[in-house]
């Protein structure tokens, strides 16, 4: 099982909302901690009140491990819904209502970011530049491999360090990227796939036209770098929107 952290949903405690695949969680744990109650007493409650919490979904746990903490400790996973009525049975201090008022912002926030980026990738329109900026890719990629080949020869170290320093500057320059994910492409919209492509373009030409000048390998890739940077200026640096990473989703539809 793995659990996806989402950084965004945070208070000065730490996560306080999760996402595995298509689940959106908080846990005992957490509850217990913002609330300064024991966790032992919030899984008495849990027991105590198991058939009226698994009316509104599952109880699952999971090992501690999984969100990088102490191994062989479990947790348990509670929905929007039990957490909301675990929450009623707590005694309305000002560190559980200050809480509850959290709980909720986050639990929107993660649900209605969720349905928007579902739909996204849904339309036709999405689908359709997320194709072309694939099939973009396939032959960047084959022309910086080229390019990594022929740093090689010029006493480069770096055996695929052009492909993935010239990506990174890439995505770091063009995007502010809220989250973190594996497949960040999947995140962006379609006027930021555009330009993705557009970029990667230019960036190809350059490449070729560097090798068959005979130009230094540093001296392209500074070329690179400066035109990544002018590019970003006239487009605008945007944000990537996103809650977790996309192969973990489990979405009613394949891309």
């Amino acid at each position: 099982m793995t659990t996806i952290i989402l950084e965004e949903n945070q208070n000065k405690q730490g996560t306080i909302v999760f996402v595995r695949k298509n689940k959106v969680f908080t846990t005992v744990r957490t509850i217990a901690k913002n609330c300064n109650i024991e966790v032992r007493s919030l899984r008495l409650l849990v027991k105590k009140y198991e058939k009226r919490l698994l009316k509104r979904g599952s109880i699952d746990s999971f090992q501690m491990n999984s969100l990088g903490t102490a191994k062989n400790r479990k947790d348990t996973e509670l929905n929007e819904e039990q957490a909301y009525f675990l929450m009623t049975l707590l005694d309305n201090s000002e560190v559980v209502v200050d809480f509850k008022d959290q709980l909720t912002a986050a639990f929107f926030r993660v649900i209605k970011e969720n349905t928007a980026l579902k739909a996204k990738l849904a339309s036709q329109s999405w689908q359709s530049a997320r194709l072309e900026g694939k099939i973009q890719r396939r032959s960047f990629s084959d022309v910086i491999k080229e390019f990594s080949e022929y740093a090689l020869l010029q006493g480069s170290s770096r055996k695929d360090g052009q492909y993935m320093l010239i990506s990174k500057k890439i995505k770091q320059t063009m995007f502010d990227i809220k989250y973190k994910q594996d497949s960040f492409r999947d995140f962006l919209d379609v006027e930021q796939l555009q330009s993705v492509v557009v970029l990667e373009s230019i960036i190809e030409k350059m490449v070729r036209a560097g090798i068959e000048a005979k130009t230094h390998y540093r001296e392209i890739r500074e070329d690179i770098f400066e035109k990544v940077e002018v590019f970003a200026s006239a487009v605008g640096k945007t944000q990537v929107e996103g809650i977790c990473v996309r192969n973990q989703m489990e979405l009613d539809f394949k891309i």
